[in-house]
């Protein structure tokens, strides 16, 4: 830190300050990581910089849950031929399919009721996060981001994931996207993994 000043006709050129806080250095990232365990994934749908990532070493891609069903089929094809060859061959699990899960399954309640909730929370949720983005509410966009949403109750969802996804896409799926309740996030996965994985006909 240096401080100019005029103090009794002489300038003080510096003043050195202690750091209030001194931390421990840290690293999040390791500086000498074997290259061999390292699984790179890069997050754009630019079709040059994927390519270009793959002429260094082997490289994914990561996608998000609103990305047209389009440039998924287009990445999957250009990335058979782009990837790097030490990574062996593309395969669609190297592009992970990010879905957001509303899930349903109050007691009491009829399917009907159990979807229409669901549903209600994901255009909630979707609502927020364009308003938060952009200060204003797209109802568009809210549309297509719910329509590309897992809602429902078990049933629907499984049905949805089994129509939607090619059987060999790998699934990330987001429970929490906004909502801050733990017990109910913890509870949607529960009974995604018991009411809803096992009937997917896919290998997710």
């Amino acid at each position: 830190l240096k401080v100019y000043q005029e103090m009794k006709g002489n300038e003080v050129k510096e003043i050195p300050l202690d750091s209030f806080y001194n931390f421990e250095k840290v690293g999040v990232i390791p500086r000498e990581a074997p290259m061999h365990l390292l699984n790179l994934t890069i997050g754009t749908h630019d079709p040059e910089l994927q390519k270009l990532a793959n002429r260094f070493c082997p490289v994914g891609v990561f996608n998000l849950s609103i990305t047209p069903p389009k440039v998924i089929d287009e990445t999957h094809a250009r990335m058979s031929e782009a990837y790097h060859p030490d990574g062996g061959v593309w395969t669609r699990s190297h592009m992970p399919r990010t879905a957001m899960v509303f899930l349903d399954d109050t007691p009491g309640l009829s399917d009907s009721e159990k979807s229409e909730k669901a549903k209600s929370f994901s255009e909630k949720a979707w609502k927020n996060y364009w308003t938060a983005m952009e200060g204003t509410i797209d109802d568009e966009k809210v549309k297509r981001a719910v329509d590309n949403t897992l809602s429902g109750h078990p049933d629907e969802l499984a049905e949805k994931i089994n129509q939607k996804y090619h059987p060999e896409d790998r699934l990330m799926l987001w429970f929490d996207f906004n909502n801050h309740d733990n017990e109910a996030v913890k509870k949607s996965m529960q009974v995604f993994m018991e009411k809803v994985a096992p009937k997917i006909s896919s290998n997710s």
